[in-house]
């Protein structure tokens, strides 16, 4: 029953500020640069986005976006969102980063942003409505003074794999792709890692050796159930497939949600508190042969959430 991962988590559920603040690492030391993506100005009525910032460099640094809104005219808004890119060419929406828009309610005010991607650069692009509007945008850039960024970056990511694969769960979306030898005798197939949030294709082997697709009218995804399971529509039935391994193909996504705020508070703590534990205890041994052991209170978070062994899959 083989089973590989297609698409890795497009972000980590515990940012790295939120990983400082955990540590209690003081940024007050680090090395802050300012640098403007939109400059100020009273921008014009502008339609669809066009209005847009010039790209930031992100790359080794940590980033949080401000929106600077001054005084917007008589029944303008200002609709403005984040976007990354790796080339400083072709951008994207960042996940969850488009700011409260703006009014006469809730104007002079800035907002911010904390980005949390991995891409090489940043920009904001807005929309202005019926008025002209004041308003600049920021990517505040911070370089740790202690050069440990990419150590905190490398345990979060090491505590989320390892609290998944304790918990046999995904945390943020991820895409999966499991392999069956055959279609089951029972009306449902049970998926690693929960919770399912779909199914992208179940695909088999024909007996003349070409791959086809199974109708969606043919199966339900069950994304209620932990684990998740494609179960047969009514009056429903399996294919039959040809006789060789690895004949039947499920493509699934598995996950809370894009962010970490869809993953459950329980789950978080315990990245954190993992993450920390490795960031103190550097080496496997504290004095002496003492080894330093994973806190008892991980193991008891953890075990809230842990599915039990997939025997039995079909």
């Amino acid at each position: 029953m083989p089973i590989h991962l297609v698409t890795a988590p497009a972000a980590e559920p515990v940012s790295r500020a939120d990983l400082k603040a955990y540590l209690r690492i003081d940024s007050a030391d680090d090395d802050v640069e300012s640098v403007q993506t939109l400059v100020p100005d009273n921008y014009a009525v502008t339609a669809d986005y066009g209005i847009e910032g010039t790209g930031v460099g992100a790359t080794g640094y940590e980033c949080t976006v401000d929106l600077d809104t001054g005084t917007v005219g008589t029944g303008g808004t200002i609709a403005a969102k984040v976007q990354h890119s790796n080339d400083n060419v072709t951008y994207t929406d960042v996940t969850g980063g488009a700011f409260t828009l703006v009014n006469a309610a809730n104007d002079n005010a800035v907002q911010e942003y904390a980005y949390t991607g991995d891409q090489a650069y940043l920009r904001v692009v807005a929309t202005v409505g019926t008025a002209a509007c004041d308003f600049s945008a920021y990517v505040i850039r911070r370089t740790l003074t202690t050069n440990e960024a990419s150590l905190l970056d490398s345990l979060e990511k090491a505590a989320r794999r390892r609290v998944e694969t304790v918990c046999r769960r995904a945390l943020i979306n991820q895409t999966w792709r499991l392999k069956l030898d055959a279609f089951p005798a029972a009306s449902e197939i049970r998926l690693p890692y929960a919770p399912l949030s779909s199914v992208t294709s179940v695909e088999y082997v024909v007996s003349g050796g070409s791959t086809q697709t199974m109708s969606t009218d043919d199966y339900t995804a069950d994304t209620e159930s932990e684990p998740g399971r494609i179960t047969l529509a009514y009056a429903a039935s399996w294919p039959t497939t040809r006789g060789i391994e690895n004949a039947v193909i499920i493509t699934y996504v598995a996950g809370y949600g894009t962010a970490g705020s869809n993953v459950p508070d329980g789950l978080l703590t315990a990245i954190k508190m993992l993450a920390a534990h490795w960031y103190e205890f550097r080496l496997p041994i504290v004095t002496g042969t003492i080894v330093a052991k994973v806190p008892l209170a991980v193991e008891s978070l953890l075990w809230q959430y842990k599915m039990p062994d997939m025997e039995g899959i079909r």
